[in-house]
Formats: C-alpha cells, structure tokens, sequence
C-alpha cells in the first residue's frame, strides 16, 4: 500500500452488529440488474447497510434517483450511504474500513 494509507480496520460489524456492504464503482456500472441483485442480497441480510461511492453523489437530485432506485425493491434510505468523491487518496482508502464486503457489478 502507498506510504499515505491508513492503517487497517477492524471490520465494521464488529462495531455495530450489521454487515455494511459496499461499492465505489463508476455508477454507471451500477445497472438496474445489478440494483435489484443488490436490493435482494440487503433484504437477505437483516439490518445490512450499503456505502456507495461516485462522483454525482454530490448532486442531491442524483442522491435520490439512487435511493428511489433502491427504495422500489424495498431497501429504505437509511439503509444507504451516499457518498461524493474524496479529496485524497488516504480519504478513499480509509472509507474502506467502513465496509465489510465490496461487491461488484456485472
């Protein structure tokens, strides 16, 4: 890892008692599928949280297209973290320890 990176983390559930899923991929990756896929892995596991990260989370509108995305297979917003881009690399990379498992598109 580059010399700035933050040390590792203890898995977040270890914390809080809930699995927090994760994804930093360009949301355009991020289709309807995969939203549904997703939706289904939260509502499998009770209490589950899921940190997206992308650059348009910054737009408040674009915010909630993304919660209405999930909203209509059942997942509330609170369930949700919506995250702008960082403004450091060591930024990104600590937002890993808020994630116990990544999960990717296909």
């Amino acid at each position: 890892p580059p010399e700035s990176a933050p040390a590792p983390a203890s898995r977040p559930e270890e914390a809080s008692g809930r699995v927090t899923f994760g994804s930093f991929n360009t949301l355009g990756k991020i289709s309807g599928d995969v939203v549904r896929v997703w939706a289904k892995v939260l509502a499998g596991v009770g209490g589950s949280r899921l940190v997206l990260k992308g650059k348009m989370f910054h737009d408040s509108a674009v915010r909630m297209s993304w919660i209405e995305k999930f909203r209509v297979h059942g997942i509330e917003a609170s369930r949700l973290d919506l995250l702008p881009l960082t403004r450091t690399n060591r930024e990104h990379l600590a937002l890993y320890s808020r994630v116990d498992v990544a999960l990717d598109t296909y």
